[in-house]
């Protein structure tokens, strides 16, 4: 993993945390408040290392009067649980990406998530920051009360995991592939012949090892468990 990776991921968790902390009144800042961080992902990636260094910061900051409990791997359940509970007005932040919010009353979401739409991290950037991409955040705190922070964090790039190559689209056909359970991913790797398998992430890794999906879409960040081990499975 290279540096700018490293600090595109920090400067993203920074921009989760204290832009939602920017949004309240000096009178709820003057109480404690407590927020839960909820994420599929294990505490030993790096973008949850960079959010609770933040969250250790914006509490020392506040003096003590905004805390931040971490739930990771899961523990709070899926990430369109925790989208949900935010809607709810718990207070609840999670990493999401734009096509699980999609489901939330903008569906025009989804796309931004799909293939192709920029070719590198200055363009998504620029994409993440428009006005396009502006009012459809706007929307999804008018349809959902849920407020996005920051789109423009980067986990890293897709793999696709299995037990053989796939050199080119040909090789697809037939095969079973875990992709996340939102239509962006199921349309993405329908047209290639794959027959997509919806599996959530904390359930990735036993598919793995059981054989129930024995290939996955996924970034390689996640291919570990939070002891360190990876998954049983050749990289793509």
């Amino acid at each position: 993993m290279n540096q700018f990776t490293k600090s595109l991921r920090r400067l993203a968790a920074a921009a989760t945390v204290t832009t939602m902390l920017s949004g309240l009144s000096d009178a709820a800042l003057a109480q404690e408040l407590t927020i839960r961080i909820a994420t599929v992902n294990a505490p030993t990636s790096e973008s949850w290392k960079g959010v609770m260094a933040t969250a250790e910061r914006v509490t020392e900051r506040t003096e003590g009067r905004v805390k931040f409990e971490g739930f990771p791997s899961g523990q709070l359940g899926t990430t369109t649980d925790s989208i949900e509970q935010a809607s709810q007005g718990l207070p609840v932040m999670t990493f999401t990406s734009a096509s699980f919010l999609s489901s939330f009353g903008v569906p025009e979401l989804s796309i931004v998530e799909g293939p192709f739409i920029v070719s590198n991290t200055d363009e998504a950037e620029n994409l993440a920051f428009s006005d396009l991409m502006q009012g459809y955040y706007d929307s999804l705190a008018e349809t959902a009360g849920i407020r996005v922070v920051a789109l423009n964090w980067f986990d890293g790039p897709r793999h696709m995991i299995g037990n053989a190559g796939y050199p080119s689209p040909e090789d697809l056909q037939g095969v079973r592939m875990r992709v996340p359970p939102v239509e962006t991913w199921l349309k993405t790797f329908e047209p290639l012949g794959v027959v997509a398998t919806t599996v959530e992430a904390a359930e990735v890794y036993s598919a793995l090892s059981q054989g129930s999906s024995p290939r996955q879409k996924a970034r390689l960040p996640a291919c570990a468990l939070p002891d360190g081990r990876k998954s049983p499975r050749r990289l793509h």
